[in-house]
Order: structure tokens, then sequence, then C-alpha cells
């Protein structure tokens, strides 16, 4: 359960952490999945559904960039996705009606783990309202020097920024707007193996790449209000997209504010991150 100052920094900042939230024995377990998954990626030269890989990626030394929806491949994720020591703390921020969105495990590999430009998750999946937040669970120590998460304070209330392109293409980073926020004032948020970092999905966040010898594995779940409804409609991914996974299904969809939202739109087979950050023209 968050502490009273956790939630106050949440609610300032856009971010806290949570210390501890898995047992020992778990993350140990998440560990080992993580292990035997990378083993697996060793199998495939290029992208598919499940495995991004790292661009020096070979079957000698596989390198992952992601995990692409892990409470799809192994029952310990969702398990914890679905836990009571995490709902608790997502429930002190957004409510009591609490929706699954998404997972991934970002790998960030040593020595060469991609960097993630700035950006708002909100950009990627709007809603009707701005209760939607990112948990990651630390598999390893995260520090500056392995890539840890970067957040600015209190970026989460200065709107969304533009993600687009010249060519109006969605880059998946801050582009024009990146005179709008200090990217200086960016705050590490280090953690030790078992902590879990909350993001807003307003705030703005990015990392930097490993350069490190020590792997920063990092599992995410993403959450929303129950009444929080996803504009930019598309099939769920997965038998997990969109469940309700504490208290009541919505009857009714919340709207915040009133503003003009543009949609992502279809990205083509760059669908992620990574590869939507290789093609934008500017690095905020």
């Amino acid at each position: 359960m968050l502490t009273t100052t956790e939630i106050q920094q949440f609610h300032r900042d856009g971010f806290t952490v949570a210390r501890q939230v898995i047992s020992a024995q778990h993350l140990a377990e998440l560990r080992r999945t993580a292990d035997e998954m990378l083993q697996q990626s060793a199998a495939i030269e290029k992208n598919n559904a499940v495995f991004e890989l790292e661009p020096d990626h070979n079957r000698n030394r596989p390198r992952l960039a992601r995990v692409n929806h892990p409470v799809a491949q192994q029952p310990i994720f969702w398990q914890i996705a679905s836990s009571v020591p995490v709902l608790d703390c997502v429930a002190a921020l957004i409510g009591d009606n609490i929706k699954f969105h998404h997972s991934k495990l970002n790998m960030k590999t040593s020595r060469g783990g991609s960097k993630i430009g700035w950006h708002q998750d909100f950009a990627f999946f709007p809603h009707t309202n701005f209760d939607l937040l990112a948990c990651g669970i630390a598999l390893d120590d995260s520090t500056t020097a392995n890539g840890c998460l970067l957040c600015v304070p209190g970026t989460h209330r200065i709107g969304l920024l533009n993600h687009r392109g010249p060519d109006d293409d969605f880059m998946g980073q801050i582009t024009s707007d990146a005179n709008r926020f200090d990217p200086a004032k960016a705050v590490p948020v280090e953690m030790k193996a078992g902590d879990m970092s909350i993001h807003h999905a307003m705030v703005i966040h990015g990392s930097l790449q490993n350069t490190s010898e020590a792997q920063r594995r990092l599992l995410i779940f993403q959450y929303a209000a129950g009444d929080a409804i996803q504009l930019d409609r598309r099939p769920p991914a997965n038998e997990f997209s969109e469940r309700i996974v504490r208290g009541l299904t919505p009857t009714h969809a919340r709207l915040a504010g009133t503003f003009s939202l543009r949609l992502r739109g279809e990205v083509g087979a760059a669908s992620s991150i990574f590869e939507r950050q290789r093609f934008a023209p500017l690095q905020a």
C-alpha cells in the first residue's frame, strides 16, 4: 500500500515509487521466467508478435528490447498484475474500479539497451479521462547507470504535447512541442529490485541507453479507471485486455475536459515505440 507521502508525490509530480511490493519468491520466479524468454528469442531473427529485438541481437547472443504482452505468455505475469499489493497501490490513485489495459517487459540489456525518447503514454492510447497509470516492477536494481526511468515532475498538468512529425506521422515521442518542457528537470526514478514505479499517463518520461554491464528489466502493467473508455478503438490484444481486475464493470464513460484530441491512427508495421522513435526527425 502506498503511504500518504507517496500518494501526495504522485498527484504533485505525476510519479512515485512503492517499495518492495512483491515477495522475494515472486521476484525470483519473474527473473527466471524473463531469462527463459530471453533464451527463447535466440531462435528468431526478426521481430514478431512477442519479441522485439535489439539491433545487435543474434542467435549466439540474444538481446531483447521488449517482450510484448507478457501476461499472455506466462501465468506468473498475470498473477502479479492482478495481485492485491499491486492493485492496492493502483486503487489508492485512481479508485476502486480498475481495468487492466496492457503489459510489456522492457529488457534494457547491458551495454546497449535502447534509449526511449521523451513521450506521454496518453498519446498512444487516449481515453475519455486521465485516470490511467503505468506500474513498473523492477526485476533488477534500476539506476541512472543502467538506464532507469526519467520523469519530468509536474508535466502531467501541461496538456498533451505533439508526437507527430512533419508529414503528420505518429513518431512515438514529443516533436515540435519540445520547448514546452525542460528535460534538464527530469528526475531519475531509481529503484531496488522488487520496487514498483507508478507514473501518470500524461507525465513526460523516457530513459537513457544502458551503457553499464548490468541489465535493467522492468515489468510494466498499464491500468485505467473502469470508467476511462479508450477512444482510439482497436481489437483487444488478448483475453486480458480491458479486463476488470477490481470493482464493478462500468456502465458510464466519465468525460474529462473539453478539447480536440487527435487520435493516434494506424502506424503500419512499425507499431512499437522503439521503431517509431527511430523514424523521428527531432530528438528532444
